[in-house]
């Protein structure tokens, strides 16, 4: 089975006022947006099990 996913990396540094932070989540879909036209967005290994496997 071929699993693919996406996390919020260190190259988003924007934070959220509230939960439902209309300014962030434009920001953030548009982070993603460029990831995903980069071909970059989905990665078969995640970050955490990678720094995990680096330990």
């Amino acid at each position: 089975m071929d699993i693919r996913v996406t996390s919020i990396g260190e190259g988003f540094s924007e934070t959220a006022s509230g939960p439902f932070d209309g300014r962030y989540m434009r920001k953030l879909f548009a982070h993603g947006e460029e990831l995903a036209r980069a071909g970059v967005a989905f990665d078969p290994k995640p970050a955490a099990a990678r720094s995990l496997a680096a330990r």
